[in-house]
């Protein structure tokens, strides 16, 4: 019991998924804040709508993805290193069809969370569910699979998905409370950046993407068919928040991008485990400035 367990919470690649949900959740209560005051925010809300993300992101997503991956073969022949699934299928455990205990038991307890919520804040916290559970669901399932098409999947999944996350945090922690004009591109900009992130996450799958049956075609696994250098996907995601944060004056942000966009310029795409390392620490680099960014 304790061994699948462990197996669940492998599946859910903590790492990731609190960074990724935490950084978004922390954007929307941070602009919250700035209308009124710490100490007035709703906090049980924005339990619901953290703890909903993880369950979104981490359980149903990745369950769907490691489902999906595994039956077209991209993740048997990825190198596992930092992408290429959470490896509970092909390490043993976990079974191929366990993958659909995992989205039943997210979209229960993603029910419940959200029932909860629209008991708090009304109907708002329904439509964040809806778009949260379409991306989780869609990004790999079919028919529509986004993420074996090129784009489709950052500008219909992906971005959408954080946007909603943000947005949902800042009603629930303001009371309900609309978002101003101006409060939308804080929370367009961090989707931009994790985007960004999720490019560069792609580039040490691109041979296994590509090999799989349908090919996946990840943005970059599809630069790579065309023959063009797939390290310009990330780079230029993270080229335009550099050009957006000069715009909003969000120069924490725009180094660290900047940066970004350096490393992933430079990186030698064969280097896999020193590509999975770089990853990581990408991650955590973008994540802190945006927080820093956010705060300040």
């Amino acid at each position: 019991m304790k061994k699948r367990m462990l197996a669940w919470l492998r599946l859910m690649r903590l790492f990731p998924t609190l960074t990724w949900v935490g950084v978004t959740t922390f954007v929307g209560v941070s602009i919250a804040a700035k209308h009124s005051s710490w100490a007035s925010l709703d906090y049980w809300a924005v339990f619901l709508v953290l703890n909903s993300g993880i369950v979104c992101h981490g359980l149903l997503a990745h369950s769907a993805n490691d489902y999906v991956d595994w039956n077209t073969g991209t993740d048997r022949n990825s190198p596992g290193l930092f992408s290429g699934g959470s490896r509970v299928i092909p390490e043993g455990y976990l079974a191929f069809d366990s993958m659909w205990n995992g989205m039943g038991v997210a979209s229960l307890l993603g029910l419940i969370l959200m029932a909860l919520l629209y008991l708090r804040i009304g109907s708002q916290a329904l439509l964040g569910g809806a778009i949260a559970v379409f991306a989780a669901l869609f990004y790999s399932l079919p028919p529509l699979m986004l993420a074996y098409h090129p784009v489709v999947a950052e500008w219909l999944a992906v971005v959408p998905a954080l946007v909603a996350c943000g947005w949902l945090a800042n009603v629930s922690a303001s009371g309900g409370q609309p978002l101003e004009a101006g409060d939308w591109l804080p929370m367009f900009i961090t989707a931009l950046v994790l985007v960004g992130h999720l490019m560069f996450h792609h580039l040490s799958d691109i041979e296994a993407d590509l090999t799989a049956t349908p090919p996946k075609f990840t943005t970059p696994a599809y630069f790579a068919a065309l023959k063009w250098d797939p390290r310009y996907v990330p780079a230029s995601y993270w080229l335009l928040v550099v050009a957006l944060s000069i715009f909003t004056r969000m120069y924490v942000l725009g180094i660290a991008c900047t940066i970004a966009t350096a490393i992933s310029l430079s990186v030698n795409l064969s280097h896999r485990r020193l590509l999975a390392q770089i990853d990581q620490v990408l991650l955590l680099g973008i994540s802190v400035a945006i927080i820093i960014e956010i705060l300040y």
